[in-house]
């Protein structure tokens, strides 16, 4: 197994533009073997033996405005080459270019707008065991946004309302298993769009000169969720749209100041989800998605700033075990260390789940384990 990755990041400042570069590269080789040494079992159908390699490039600038607005403009590209033996192996590139007006308040009005535009090249080479067909496709999107804010009041209470469209991708339409015909799973060519109906309220609150709170609580109504279905023919099954449901949750966060170099934080998130199949719908499966988010989440975090430009950081997660797949709760513990021998110069070391290893989410058969792990960083700024 050879993995490696490398990055840069540059930034330039002036009084009313920020422009920001950055870009990365990575190879990851994942237990490849030598060819014609792969047997052919679940185990490798499923989790495969992995090869990737990718680069990335974003640029941004950001632009005052006179009277308070803003105009920024981003674009990336992103390109990955990725190999599942025995299953599959996909090239992609993907452009996206976006542009944000904010305008300058309006009485009690907020107002942004904004414009995308993305393009993707997708090339998959097909195997016998599964295929995306067609093979070889060029996408195109286009969207517009708009967004008022409203300022109601001086306190601080807020509320929302958002809808949240998810567009079909290749593994919603275009998946076909085997690779060949006769096709025991034949694509999703109706599958459309899952959409998500989300209502908020919120308050935030200031007690007292070193402690802040906040509270929102929140409703999801979603419709047209991914399910697997008979096919007309009824020679196969595809992808469609045949569940609905809804979540309710709270999200809290607390923090206070201990002492002028010690800050304390506390966030917990309680969920509660319901799915159903619609009438007609054939698939057993998969309403019982309920269980594939944590139902609780509670994370602890304090920060402190010693001496000699030293920083001190420490993060406690615990998460609730998940239903379906079956997954275990855990404890996770991250540390950090950081130094500024000189403003420009930061230098740090951080080790991630220190105390035990755990699984995220999938199944038994295919989730990896997350271990302890730990990271250097150099950061140096430039004028």
């Amino acid at each position: 197994m050879a993995r490696w990755a490398v990055g840069f990041r540059v930034d330039w400042n002036r009084p009313s533009d920020q422009f920001t570069v950055l870009g990365n590269a990575y190879r990851d080789g994942l237990a490849q073997p030598a060819p014609g040494q792969i047997s052919i079992s679940f185990e490798n159908i499923v989790r495969g033996n992995i090869k990737a390699w990718g680069e990335n490039l974003a640029a941004r600038w950001s632009h005052g405005l006179e009277g308070g607005g803003n105009l920024s403009v981003q674009t990336y590209y992103d390109g990955t080459d990725r190999t599942v033996q025995p299953t599959f192996g996909e090239s992609l590139d993907i452009f996206d270019l976006q542009v944000q007006h904010s305008l300058p308040t309006l009485g009690n009005h907020a107002l942004v707008w904004g414009a995308q535009y993305r393009y993707d090249r997708d090339r998959v080479r097909n195997s016998e065991f599964v295929a995306f067909l067609p093979a070889d496709v060029d996408q195109k999107w286009a969207s517009l946004f708009g967004q008022d804010e409203v300022a109601l009041g001086k306190d601080l209470l807020w509320t929302a309302v958002s809808r949240t469209v998810r567009a079909p991708s290749r593994l919603d339409r275009d998946t076909f298993a085997p690779g060949n015909p006769p096709f025991v799973l034949a694509g999703g060519p109706d599958f459309r769009s899952e959409t998500a109906n989300v209502y908020e309220v919120g308050y935030r609150g200031l007690p007292a000169a070193r402690f802040s709170y906040s509270i929102t609580v929140y409703h999801t109504d979603y419709d047209h969720l991914h399910t697997l279905e008979l096919a007309p023919s009824r020679t196969s099954v595809i992808f469609a749209n045949q569940m609905q449901g809804h979540a309710n949750g709270i999200e809290t966060w607390g923090t206070y100041q201990a002492a002028s170099f010690w800050q304390l934080s506390a966030g917990f998130v309680q969920l509660s989800q319901k799915l159903q199949l619609k009438p007609g719908s054939l698939d057993p499966q998969s309403a019982l998605a309920t269980g594939r988010d944590p139902a609780q989440s509670l994370t602890l975090r304090s920060s402190m700033d010693l001496p000699y430009q030293t920083e001190l950081d420490a993060i406690a997660r615990h998460v609730t075990a998940l239903s379906n797949p079956s997954v275990p709760a855990y404890l996770a513990v991250d540390l950090r260390v950081g130094w500024k021998p000189r403003e420009q110069v930061e230098l740090s070391m951080a080790g991630q789940n220190l105390f035990g290893t755990h699984s995220e989410f999938a199944g038994p058969s295919t989730r990896s384990e997350l271990g302890p792990s730990v990271f250097f960083k150099i950061l140096g700024r430039f004028l």
